[in-house]
């Protein structure tokens, strides 16, 4: 059996799997739904997370989006980079 990660390591490897991919200039009403739906037209998502202010919970205007497969996350960041998502264009890279 696989040793128990945490989640602090788990998403350490997804980094490192190349599977996550770094989405800047998000329009501060981007919602997780709404980014998940964005970027699932380019692959198969298996999770995301709009960064937000810890004090405020208001986004910080990036995210990170979880693929299923390196494969999905480098097609999805070239198809997504300087795409279009809620008025703002958006920045994607393999995180």
């Amino acid at each position: 059996a696989a040793p128990m990660m945490s989640r602090a390591d788990r998403n350490t490897q997804d980094r490192a799997d190349g599977k996550v991919v770094f989405v800047g200039g998000v329009d501060y009403s981007t919602t997780r739904d709404g980014l998940q739906a964005h970027m699932g037209k380019f692959g198969a998502v298996a999770s995301c997370h709009v960064v937000t202010d810890r004090e405020t919970n208001e986004s910080k205007g990036f995210a990170f989006v979880n693929f299923r497969s390196a494969d999905d996350a480098a097609k999805a960041a070239e198809a997504a980079d300087g795409s279009e998502l809620d008025g703002k264009m958006i920045k994607a890279e393999v995180a």
